[in-house]
């Protein structure tokens, strides 16, 4: 696949079929994975949000990066944000009270220089790397995966058309998009294989078409969500967008928080709300932005005409410690959580 095909985000480079589909997040539309899939109805997804923005004091938003901003390309250098997208999340994050992250299972410094969206938190390695909306960089695990494993997958690849291994350096990915449908469930065999007497030192997450190895007790999407949501006290609304098995524990984390949990492309992970693929998601980005900006011109014309005052009976919710109906997610939520049993990481 070529620069300009991945580029959905594009409107002279994206695709010409994809073009000529409605742009509402309804309907059957073309998967940006493969195939054909249906959207959920979008009233639905837009109306959870709608009746949760008019009491919240901000604005939380993480996304997933591939499969989900940009289509699953056959090679990952091949992924191209496209300047529609990236306008989109910029403009939503320098909405006021809206922080914005994009997660990935990528090195940081390969999503950084994809991505190009400063003051945007980045996360990279699915967790054990991350770039605050300032810069910092910080680093959340040294443990590395033996190079005797490396080598070993690495010679198993070379003896499988179309796989080959990614050395990130704190992490591994082993791909197999490319090995030829009849010798996929024998090539899988065998890196199960090879990887079983090293299953005590390494988290495995089984992803489309990629087996993505990280050192045992890496910190999960989940965890760095967790870093970065922080303990306000201010009620927040949480969305996250994803696609793929390394998603599942930020999505669980963000359905236990009460926030919006999002599937992007066919149904791999577990969400109560679904878009089509990264043009529904980019659409939605686009949506969101306008829906707060409408949240906040709202919010100013109360304060004009003297409306800020809240009701009697919000009043009363929020001294008996009652939310309060729409009212987003807080911290005393976020602190009970703590006590649970933390988000299910893949093995």
């Amino acid at each position: 696949m070529s620069k300009a095909s991945a580029a959905w985000g594009d409107s002279e480079n994206a695709d010409p079929a994809a073009s000529m589909q409605p742009l509402e997040l309804t309907g059957r539309v073309r998967s940006a994975h493969a195939g054909d899939v249906h959207s959920t109805f979008s009233g639905r997804l837009r109306s959870r949000i709608v009746g949760l923005l008019p009491r919240a004091r901000g604005l939380d938003v993480a996304l997933d990066f591939d499969g989900t901003l940009v289509p699953i390309v056959p090679r990952p250098h091949l992924a191209v944000l496209g300047d529609r997208v990236r306008e989109a999340i910029l403009r939503l994050a320098a909405l006021e009270e809206v922080r914005v992250a994009v997660m990935s299972g990528r090195r940081l410094d390969d999503l950084e220089s994809r991505t190009a969206l400063p003051g945007v938190h980045l996360v990279g390695l699915a967790g054990i790397e991350s770039r605050d909306s300032d810069g910092a960089r910080n680093v959340h695990g040294r443990r590395r995966i033996s190079e005797g494993l490396i080598e070993e997958l690495e010679a198993w690849c070379r003896s499988h058309h179309g796989s080959w291994v990614e050395n990130k350096g704190l992490a591994v990915s082993v791909h197999h998009r490319a090995v030829p449908p009849a010798r996929r469930a024998a090539f899988i065999h065998g890196l199960i294989r090879r990887l079983a007497p090293h299953r005590a030192a390494l988290e495995i997450t089984h992803g489309l078409m990629v087996h993505e190895l990280r050192p045992a007790g890496s910190p999960t999407k989940g965890d760095a969500l967790e870093r970065w949501i922080g303990d306000s006290n201010d009620a927040r609304v949480l969305i996250y967008l994803g696609d793929d098995a390394n998603d599942r524990p930020a999505l669980a984390l963000v359905r236990r928080l009460g926030g919006v949990p999002v599937c992007v492309g066919p149904r791999h992970v577990p969400a109560p709300e679904h878009l089509a693929g990264p043009r529904a998601a980019m659409e939605f980005i686009e949506w969101l932005a306008d829906a707060w900006q409408s949240r906040e011109k709202a919010a100013r014309g109360a304060i004009t005409n003297g409306r800020a005052t809240p009701s009697r009976d919000s009043s009363r919710d929020r001294e008996s410690g009652r939310r309060t109906p729409g009212e987003a997610r807080t911290a005393p939520t976020r602190r009970s959580d703590r006590s649970r049993s933390p988000a299910p990481r893949d093995r």
